[in-house]
């Protein structure tokens, strides 16, 4: 199925993914059903699951191992609890019983047999040994040193219950030889996610105040251009704008990470120039690592991009003419 179209429907998902910055989508067992992060809207969960897993098999989303569920084989519901119950007539009605023993008068029995009023009592020296419902309170004489379990309804004792699992939704008992045991997978927004993103989003609306500040601050800008670095190496970038001897150097990100750090690389082999990046959708993750990479993030969904566009505007306007040399810009060229 790769290389499949995605549908309207599909499409919008993936948007709507990408606008809110949300790169992972994980999954949890609720009540109403198996439930992803930030997508719970979605009513059906069943059709939710089909939808991420096509969309995987197309590598919109790619998918690892997360988790497993325990599925009711008479109505499909996760909802499941687990309980205890006796291996000779499976009653539920079972109880665990803790042995204890106190060292210094090597008195062994069951912990009823020292309970009393919510204390343990040692019944043979009379000590008192602590809490009966703490543990941490208890003496340091006083040691568990077995436990068994027995059922209520016939008195049969065992040491190990059987673990059999009930549907509150419809009632239904079962076991591990009928329950379905299906996995649960996490997904991660591809490069072919974003890529789409950006090819359908129309760019140039988005970027239209950013557009009309750079003029009104009399900086020339250029689009789609390749520069060459010191490396020898020839980098594009979706921007560039000048102001006397200084270079800005912009490309777009529709929530994807990795946009910043191949801009960090571009930046470094071309020195002297100033980097920004452009957010289009909201992602807090790349603000906080433009901080670290020293690349201001131009977001204008946020209040403050005016001022932190213009803080890079100073910064370019401090470089002295006569210091700045320029013969890069005669590397430009317009993509064809």
């Amino acid at each position: 199925m790769v290389g499949v179209i995605v549908s309207d429907s599909e499409k919008e998902l993936l948007i709507f993914l990408v606008e809110k910055g949300v790169e992972r989508l994980e999954p949890s067992i609720t009540p109403e059903g198996i439930k992803y992060n930030n997508i719970d809207q979605f009513e059906n969960w069943r059709e939710t699951i089909s939808l991420l897993n096509s969309l995987e098999e197309r590598e919109y989303l790619t998918g690892e191992d997360y988790d497993r569920a325990i599925i009711c084989p008479s109505c499909d519901s996760p909802h499941v609890y687990s309980r205890y119950a006796c291996p000779t007539d499976r009653s539920i009605f079972i109880k665990k019983i803790i042995l204890l023993r106190h060292e210094p008068d090597g008195y062994s029995g069951e912990l009823e047999n020292f309970e009393q009023k919510g204390r343990l009592v040692c019944p043979k020296c009379g000590k008192d040994l602590g809490s009966a419902h703490d543990k941490e309170t208890w003496g340091p004489n006083l040691k568990e040193i077995g436990y068994s379990f027995e059922c209520e309804h016939n008195g049969h004792r065992f040491e190990r219950p059987l673990v059999v699992h009930y549907c509150p939704l419809c009632g239904s008992t079962f076991d591990y030889r009928t329950a379905r045991y299906v996995p649960l997978k996490a997904y991660t927004l591809s490069q072919k996610t974003y890529d789409m993103v950006k090819n359908t989003a129309d760019t140039e609306k988005l970027i239209k105040p950013i557009i009309d500040f750079l003029y009104q601050n009399e900086l020339q800008i250029q689009y789609g251009f390749e520069i060459k670095g010191v490396s020898g190496s020839t980098h594009q970038f979706d921007l560039a704008a000048t102001i006397g001897p200084s270079l800005l150097l912009i490309d777009y990100s529709f929530g994807d990470s990795q946009e910043l750090v191949a801009l960090l690389g571009k930046k470094l082999d071309i020195p002297g120039a100033e980097a920004a990046l452009i957010d289009f959708f909201d992602n807090e993750e790349l603000l906080n690592l433009g901080k670290v990479y020293n690349i201001p993030i131009i977001d204008t969904g946020k209040k403050n991009w005016i001022t932190t566009l213009q803080n890079v505007i100073e910064k370019m306007k401090q470089v002295p003419v006569e210091k700045k040399e320029t013969p890069r810009r005669r590397l430009w060229e317009r993509r064809r």
